[in-house]
This record gives C-alpha cells, sequence and structure tokens, in this order.
C-alpha cells in the first residue's frame, strides 16, 4: 500500500506548486496591504471572526464529505450552528441583549459560514434573520419573552411564509386563522392541500417555534394577512402538537443540511396574544383594532419590517462567484497545456489571451458587485428604523436598489459559477473542488427571498414611479435624480473608453434613455385605438421581459458603477493601487457594454465596440502580474477554495492527497466476482 501512495505523488518534475506561488506573489505592483485592508473593511470586522472560529470548530468538507447521509449533514450543521454560538459568547461576550441590539449586523456577519456550510448559514439566516427578526419588528411588550428566547437559541425558530401553491403571492396565502372570542383563540387551519406550508427551514426536525402567515377571520370577514407565533412541538420530547402535522420535504438539489419541512394545520388553537401585534391587535372586546386602516398598507408595513433578505441573498451570489473565479484563476495559473514552442516548456493556461478574456472579466465584474452590495448593508443599517415605515422613502429606496441587486447579482452569480467550473475542466467536476455545493447555492439564490422575475418586476415599478414623480414635480430619490423630464438627446460618445467617470456618465445617459424608452411605449400602446388598445396590466406584461427588465440591469450597473468609483477614493494616497483597481473596474464595465452591445448601440459605433474588445483583451493582460495577488486580498477562508483553489497554490498535491483521503479510495467492490462472469 505504501508504494501505491508514493507512486500517486503529484508530479513534481512538471510542476512545483511552490514555485508558482513564488512567482505570482512577485510579480504584483500595487500596495497589497493597502488594498487588502480596504477589502476587509467591507465588512465588519465580527464576519472574519466568525469565519475564524468556524475554522476552529469545523472539520467537514473534507474528502467523502459529499457522501454523508443527509441525516448526518443535518446533525453537522446544526452543531456548526450551535458550536459557533457558543464560541461567540467564549470568546466575544456576544450575549442574547447583544444580539437583539444588533440582529441585522449579527445575521450578516454570522453569513461568514455561508461559503464553508451553506446549510449553516442557512439555517441562521431562517432562525435569526427571518423568525428572530418577526419578534423583534412586528411583535411587542408581550413577546419579548419569546424574543430573547430566540436569541439565545433557547427556543429554535422557523419561518412559514410559503405555501404548496404560494410563494411569491404572499397576500394570497391560504392558511386561515379565525379568531374565538370565547376562548380568546385563533383556529390555524390549512384548508386545502394547497394551503400546507412547504419548503419552511428548520422545520422538519429542528424548531420547536414557528412564526406563520395566515388570514385572518372574524366574525367571518377577512382582515388579510396577518403573522401568528406558533408552538409547534413539544421541547420535552420533541413531538410535534396535535393539530399540527409536520412532515420533511425530501431530498433536493442541495443544501441536504437544511431540514425543509412542511406543515398542516387542524383546528390548532393558539392563544389571541400570540398575534403579532405591532400594528394591528384583537382587544378584550374582541374588536380588530389597527392604526392602519388598509389592508393592502397594513400588509407593506409587515413586509417593510422584514427587508434585508435580499441583500443576504445578494451578498452571497457574489462571494460565489468572487470563490468560483478565484479558484479558476488561481488553478489556471498553475496548470500547464501545451507549448507556445516546439520544445519549450508547456504554457500555463493563465498565459492564453482566451483564459484571461474568459475568466478575468467574470472577477472584475463579481469584485465590482461585492464592493457595492457591501455598501448597501451599510444604508441598510443607518436606516433600519426607517425601513418599518414603508411610506419612508428611505424604504422606497432600499426596495428598489435591493431586489434589483439580489435578482441581476444571483443571475450573474450562476453563470459565472459555471463558467468558472468549466475552465477548471475535469477538475471543476470533482466533489472534491467545491464547485458542485457552489452551483447548488447559486442555484436556489434565485429563487428564495424573492423569485428573481418577480422581484426585479418592483424595481421596474420604482423607476417608473418615480420617474412620474419627477414629471409632476415630485421629489424623487437620490439615486433616481440623474433622470431627466425631457428624452435625452442623441448621443454620441466621444470620451475615454479607460476613464472610469467618463464611463458612468454613459451609463447615466443610458439608464436615463431606457427608462424614457420605456414609458413610450407604455404611452404607445395606450393611446392605440379602442379595438387594439391594452389594458395597464397587459401592456406591463408585454413590455417586461424585453424592455422593463433590461432597463433595470442598466440602471443596477450605473448603481454599482458609483459604489465603485466612491470605494477608489480609499487609495488616493496610492497611485499604484489605484490604478490597479480602476483596472479592475474598467475591464467589469467595459465587458458589460459587450455584453449589453445593443442598448448601447445608439451612443457606440460598431468601431467603438471593437475598441471596446481590445481594451478588454489589454487590460486582461496588464491585469495579469496582479491578478494572483488580488485574489489573495480578497479576506476569505482557504476552506471555501477546495483543494485546486487553495492559496497555498499547490492544486495537484492537494487535490491528490484529497483524492487518496476519500473513504473507499483504494477498496475493491465487494462483488468484484461478479465481474467476471460473463457468458459470451
Amino acid at each position: 500500500m505504501e508504494k501505491t501512495l508514493n507512486s500517486l505523488n503529484p508530479m513534481q518534475s512538471y510542476l512545483t506548486p511552490s514555485e508558482d506561488y513564488t512567482r505570482e506573489t512577485s510579480t504584483f505592483t500595487f500596495d497589497f496591504e493597502k488594498v487588502a485592508t480596504e477589502i476587509r473593511k467591507l465588512r465588519p470586522e465580527l464576519f472574519y471572526k466568525v469565519q475564524s472560529i468556524v475554522e476552529k470548530v469545523y472539520q467537514g468538507r473534507g474528502p467523502g464529505h459529499h457522501m454523508m447521509e443527509k441525516d448526518t449533514l443535518r446533525l453537522e450543521s446544526n452543531k456548526l450552528a450551535i458550536n459557533t454560538i457558543n464560541a461567540l459568547y467564549e470568546e466575544e461576550g456576544i450575549n442574547e441583549q447583544w444580539i437583539i441590539d444588533n440582529l441585522d449586523e449579527f445575521t450578516r456577519c454570522l453569513m461568514g459560514t455561508g461559503c464553508i456550510n451553506a446549510s449553516t448559514s442557512t439555517k441562521y439566516s431562517v432562525h435569526y434573520f427571518l423568525y428572530t427578526k418577526s419578534l423583534k419588528n412586528l411583535g411587542t411588550e408581550r413577546h419579548k419573552e419569546y424574543l430573547y428566547r430566540a436569541a439565545n437559541l433557547t427556543d429554535l425558530g422557523a419561518f412559514g411564509m410559503t405555501e404548496l401553491g404560494h410563494g411569491s403571492n404572499v397576500q394570497s396565502v391560504e392558511t386561515t386563522a379565525h379568531y374565538d372570542h370565547d376562548t380568546r383563540s385563533f383556529i390555524l387551519n390549512s384548508p386545502t392541500d394547497t394551503s400546507i406550508k412547504f419548503w419552511l427551514g428548520n422545520l422538519a426536525k429542528t424548531c420547536s417555534m414557528l412564526v406563520t402567515f395566515a388570514q385572518l377571520f372574524l366574525n367571518g370577514e377577512c382582515k388579510g394577512v396577518h403573522v401568528f407565533l406558533v408552538p409547534v412541538r413539544d421541547k420535552e420530547t420533541h413531538e410535534s402538537f396535535e393539530g399540527c402535522l409536520i412532515g420533511d420535504c425530501g431530498d433536493k438539489l442541495g443544501l441536504q443540511g437544511v431540514d425543509n419541512g412542511w406543515i398542516k394545520f387542524a383546528d390548532y388553537r393558539i392563544h389571541k396574544d400570540m398575534l403579532l401585534n405591532k400594528f394591528c391587535d384583537i382587544n378584550e372586546e374582541g374588536e380588530y383594532v389597527s392604526a392602519i386602516p388598509k389592508d393592502n398598507k397594513r400588509f407593506a408595513y409587515h413586509m417593510a419590517a422584514l427587508s434585508g433578505g435580499r441583500v443576504l441573498a445578494a451578498s452571497n451570489g457574489a462571494d460565489i462567484s468572487l470563490i468560483s473565479t478565484i479558484t479558476a484563476l488561481r488553478f489556471a495559473a498553475c496548470r500547464r497545456q501545451f507549448s507556445r514552442e516546439k520544445g519549450k516548456e508547456e504554457t500555463h493556461i493563465l498565459d492564453y489571451p482566451l483564459h484571461q478574456s474568459r475568466i478575468m472579466p467574470l472577477f472584475a465584474k463579481s469584485f465590482t458587485e461585492m464592493v457595492s452590495i457591501q455598501g448597501i448593508w451599510d444604508d441598510y443599517s443607518k436606516m433600519s428604523d426607517q425601513l418599518l415605515d414603508p411610506s419612508n422613502k428611505a424604504g422606497e429606496y432600499f426596495h428598489l436598489v435591493s431586489s434589483a441587486l439580489k435578482a441581476v447579482v444571483t443571475w450573474n452569480s450562476y453563470e459565472t459559477w459555471k463558467e468558472s467550473r468549466l475552465s477548471c475542466g475535469g477538475f471543476g467536476f470533482s466533489f472534491l473542488n467545491h464547485f458542485s455545493e457552489l452551483g447548488n447555492t447559486a442555484d436556489v439564490n434565485q429563487t428564495w427571498e424573492g423569485e428573481n422575475f418577480v422581484l426585479i418586476q418592483q424595481s421596474c415599478k420604482i423607476l417608473l414611479k418615480n420617474f412620474a414623480n419627477m414629471i409632476r414635480g415630485k421629489k424623487t430619490m437620490k439615486t433616481c435624480e440623474f433622470l431627466t423630464p425631457d428624452s435625452p438627446d442623441d448621443y454620441i460618445f466621444e470620451g475615454s473608453f479607460l476613464n472610469l467617470k467618463d464611463l458612468f456618465k454613459l451609463y447615466t445617459h443610458h439608464a436615463n434613455k431606457c427608462v424614457h424608452e420605456s414609458i413610450a411605449k407604455i404611452q404607445a400602446d395606450s393611446m392605440k385605438e379602442a379595438e387594439e388598445r391594452l389594458s395597464r396590466t397587459e401592456i406591463w406584461e408585454k413590455h417586461l421581459f424585453y424592455t422593463f427588465i433590461p432597463m433595470v440591469k442598466i440602471y443596477l450597473s450605473r448603481y454599482t458603477m458609483e459604489a465603485y468609483l466612491h470605494f477608489l477614493k480609499k487609495f488616493k494616497n496610492s497611485p499604484k493601487s489605484k490604478e490597479v483597481m480602476t483596472k479592475v473596474g474598467l475591464l467589469g464595465y467595459l465587458s458589460e457594454i459587450i455584453k449589453f452591445e445593443g442598448i448601447f448601440r445608439e451612443s457606440i459605433s460598431k468601431e467603438q465596440i471593437d475598441e471596446i474588445k481590445e481594451h478588454c483583451i489589454t487590460l486582461c493582460k496588464q491585469l495579469r502580474p496582479e491578478i494572483i495577488g488580488l485574489t489573495l486580498a480578497v479576506p476569505l477562508s482557504d476552506k471555501v477554495f477546495g483543494s485546486i483553489g487553495k492559496s497555498s497554490m499547490k492544486p495537484y498535491y492537494e487535490f491528490m492527497k484529497s483524492v487518496k483521503e476519500t473513504p473507499g479510495c483504494f477498496d475493491k467492490p465487494k462483488e468484484w466476482k461478479y465481474l467476471y462472469k460473463s457468458k459470451i
């Protein structure tokens, strides 16, 4: 056996991994410490503390991890969740009061587990960002005890919004809560199969408590969707209560460590005080009371109180893009294939312009997205109280940007992950390199926290609403102040494609132009003859895919570019670092113009498009000596990269080490004799 192991050592005669690291870290020209520090500052220090704790307490993600049974993966994610919280308490002194006071920041930092164990970060977000946050923002003093029990994990919670028949359309959920004044209780029922609460993380095997959305009925009259706190399991036995039929949703493409469950209510009673009553209540006389008379507006208040999940999903999407491209770049810097000159050493595939153009623009775009997302997290922390009021402009701003970010970034993330995986050939297909787990998360990111095509419509509506406000002389959001009342004149780009501020003007023009074109199409369809005229809903549906959604994508590119220009100011005293980081931004946004060539064609000629392509090729070449240094400046744990993407840049050694440690690597099959039973 020892002889076999020795014969499988990486082929040092053809590649010495340590030489790759030495070479790649000796070529970059930027101030590494400055760049790494500014990137690190984009997130709270607690995020990195969580990462370091997970590195110490978590032994998973090793060879054979993908072979674990579902129940084992669930136990593993639960243990990691509890052990990390315990370590934060012991090492940082974090207690339940601090968690409650800093709930959004705490959840953001717990996402430091996300790309190491996506199941654990999902369980955290369900418990803290959905369940606990519901208690904090929708509950009152009478729910305070439950809030503290949630913060210190005495109670483990789930979030009951989605039903078998309803996902995005929350106002139409079918679960009912009829108020019985004689017993001072609500009676919960799932009257149809489609009303069964489904896909609820933590429900199948973990939680004891649930917040659930249901239609409140009082004296036979429906008062609309409300939120209730529901005990679902006896904590002494962990059995579900009578009237709560709980089951497992079964295997999924990924996140097997999350116990998604379903629940069917049958005349299940909860006390009237279990209504989360910040915005409405049933008084002692059995009357419905609310300071917000309209059902739709009251529903908006409930939903505004739970905002933020979209940014979590977008942040995770950007991280997946970065991890995927960093893995692909580091591997390509070590991987040699073919030789440019006969008899010479094979060429590193990252030195081929084709490979550079394939991956480097994706890394650049992912980096700019990460910068803007962390910026909106900071905005979110500052305006969290204002977000509780959906009539506040801050809430509308956050809704516009977060909805667009979540949709566009997670779409980009899936495509970036796929191209990065493919660029690694068979290595990318191996479970040992974690692309499979990243891909499954990139996949589901597009549908949870709002299905992307539904979510982005909300950004469309807010953009068009702000244009209408401007026309009427009303105030618009700051992020929409680039809009003009008159349709922008024809615009021929005469600036420099290598100047980000000139590009920002170009993106601003086209973001404005796209809004005007959308309005023009709405007006044109509205003014048709009666027999051809469409309803407002039909007009909206007609133009969504080809007009309104591209409008939001260009708006978002402008938004992220503005955030990136602000980020570059941090390097004013480090000119070489600013030059390199500027080139990263240029590569990302010039490649976007090529992607949206049709939109930009009005102001950019075919010759200029060809010029942009030449610039992208040149920027890739100029960034080639810098690129691995930049990947090392991104402060993510080595545990997220799999064997071929680690910072040591020893892909063959790490990969073969993992292969040999995989259970069953050297075992012969149990039924090997059957292999010799052919009768031919």
